[in-house]
């Protein structure tokens, strides 16, 4: 008895576990949403830095942060997921739901018309409203409406220049960046400013001096449409159970849209994430010189650069490699002979029909860009094949058959380079084609295309920069980021250059010492040992040792 009632007892046990186990992967699964990382303060990418908010980026040793990042969790959070974050560039954001690359996407992609017939979006996470800055102490502080601002001094940011019609008589003032602006409002050189919440938002955790007028909602607010002032997540279309679930937490943030608290709990929201920047853009300007700001940057983004370089790298080298597989098979598929005497009609019929298709191959590969095979083979092959690649298999696969189809060319060239005698002397000793071309033609080939490789290389290297449309994190890519994270465009694009330059450089050089290598030594010796050679009275050598001097 006391046996049954232990075996029993087991069997409970191990059925509680394994619904223990269900249930926590059940708790587990994972909400995949696409943010930009380059959209402060929406979001940014860094380095650890021991704040366990911060999320890690899929497929990156870096994390993320920001808005988007906050909001984010708290909806994986009251759903039960775990958060992944996807760094996606916002023009993939619709791909991106499409495939089924994420669940959701946050700021970056503009609820319009246009868009709303492709995904699905949430009620807003955010209202990025135009207000204006102006100084707190100034004539202007007390202003209720656009138009208490008439006669003034104002600066506006590129998307809201429409905004200043509905200020009379307003003067337009501009500023080589938004530093020197704020300072000018501080200064009284200029008296308002009109951007958008976050940004003001933003500006007051630094510039104190300052003072945001909020007229949303009244008779003497901006006519801006709400596409511009509304950010919500998207989901894919036709995800109702997602959208509906993301809507009712959206909603208990915003009390039902009530304006009040509305604005009180997201701008909560949104100072924590200004606050928390590592390396915040509003600081107030220093003086800083170029050398100064590229050290800056290096100093905080400086493994980023080093992590894009490695990636643009390895993509490069594995691309290359098997791009010249692709290559060197295509090339002597295509200069394989055809004797219409001895090859059965089976064969030449079978042959033509290969070369026809890497022919279609090189062609439609060489005559189209990378950007848009990238493009094309990501999003369209699950589409259209239900084909699902991960944005790695899809670099490297994009990389090798770009590369394969320009090596394709450049093999056929270098075979047809050799001279016929080879062949023909090949044949006349019993060799089949595959050893002709395995033991002699292929081998002077392989050094005659060297140069060639080495550029198809070069061009790789340069050329990765475009599969930052299918998220992959190379060198460029993590030039964006920085960029969005500093605003230091033309610094980070040196430093960019200069790693890019470096890369080509040594590439060059390394495979310049392997063509001499393989050229062999400049100094040679005639073979005269060969008997049959000598009393046909073919050689012609000279009674010393040919060097540089006797070629020139």
């Amino acid at each position: 008895m006391l046996k049954k009632l232990s075996v029993i007892a087991l069997v409970m046990l191990m059925l509680l576990t394994c619904s223990i186990g269900i249930f926590a992967d059940e708790a587990k699964e994972v909400l995949k949403v696409g943010i930009t990382c380059d959209n402060l303060p929406f979001s940014w990418e860094q380095e650890a830095d021991g704040n366990a908010k911060l999320v890690k980026i899929n497929d990156s040793e870096l994390y993320a942060y920001g808005y988007d990042v906050i909001i984010a969790n708290r909806m994986a959070n009251k759903l039960g997921y775990t958060l992944e974050i996807v760094k996606l560039d916002s023009n993939d954001f619709v791909n991106a739901l499409e495939e089924g690359k994420v669940d959701a996407v946050m700021s970056g992609l503009v609820n319009n018309d246009e868009n709303s017939e492709k995904v699905d979006f949430t009620v807003p996470f955010y209202y990025n409203n135009v207000v204006t800055l102006v100084k707190a102490d100034g004539e202007y502080v007390s202003a209720a409406s656009v138009s208490d601002l008439a006669g003034a001094n104002v600066f506006v940011a590129a998307e809201y220049i429409d905004c200043l019609a509905s200020i009379p008589d307003a003067n337009a003032i501009e500023y080589d960046d938004m530093s020197a602006m704020l300072e000018a409002i501080v200064s009284n050189e200029c008296n308002a400013a009109i951007v958008n919440r976050s940004y003001a938002k933003a500006a007051l955790t630094t510039y104190t001096e300052l003072a945001m007028l909020d007229f949303y909602g009244t008779d003497g607010d901006y006519s801006v449409p709400a596409e511009q002032v509304e950010i919500c997540m998207a989901v894919k279309k036709g995800n109702a159970e997602l959208l509906e679930a993301l809507n009712v937490e959206l909603n208990k943030l915003s009390l039902g849209m009530n304006k009040e608290f509305t604005f009180k709990n997201f701008d909560s929201s949104m100072h924590t994430a200004i606050t928390l920047n590592p390396d915040f853009i509003y600081a107030e300007p220093e003086t800083a010189s170029f050398i100064d700001n590229i050290v800056k940057l290096w100093n905080r983004f400086g493994i980023t650069y080093l992590t894009g370089a490695g990636t643009t790298l390895l993509i490069s080298v594995v691309g290359t490699f098997f791009g010249c597989v692709i290559g060197f098979l295509v090339g002597v598929v295509q200069t394989i002979p055809v004797d219409k005497k001895r090859d059965s009609l089976l064969k030449r019929a079978l042959l033509n029909v290969v070369r026809a298709v890497m022919r279609a191959y090189v062609e439609i590969f060489r005559g189209t860009p990378m950007i848009v095979q990238a493009v094309f083979i990501y999003y369209g092959a699950q589409m259209m094949f239900d084909i699902k690649m991960d944005m790695w298999t899809a670099a490297f696969f994009i990389v090798s058959i770009n590369t394969g189809a320009y090596m394709a060319e450049t093999v056929r060239g270098g075979i047809m380079s050799i001279d016929i005698g080879q062949t023909e002397g090949a044949k006349a000793i019993g060799m089949t084609h595959v050893q002709t071309m395995m033991s002699v033609i292929l081998p002077q080939t392989f050094r005659v295309i060297i140069p060639q490789i080495g550029n198809n290389f070069i061009i790789n290297i340069k050329d990765t920069s475009v599969l930052s449309v299918i998220s992959i994190s190379d060198l460029f890519f993590s030039h964006k980021a920085a960029v969005g994270a500093l605003y230091t465009y033309f610094e980070s694009a040196t430093i960019v250059m200069l790693i890019y330059l470096t890369m080509t450089m040594v590439t060059s050089v390394l495979l310049r010492k392997l063509e001499k290598k393989l050229g062999g030594d400049a100094n040679y010796d005639v073979a005269t040992t060969d008997t049959l050679a000598l009393t046909s009275g073919t050689y012609n050598f000279p009674d010393k040792k040919k060097t540089k001097e006797d070629f020139r």
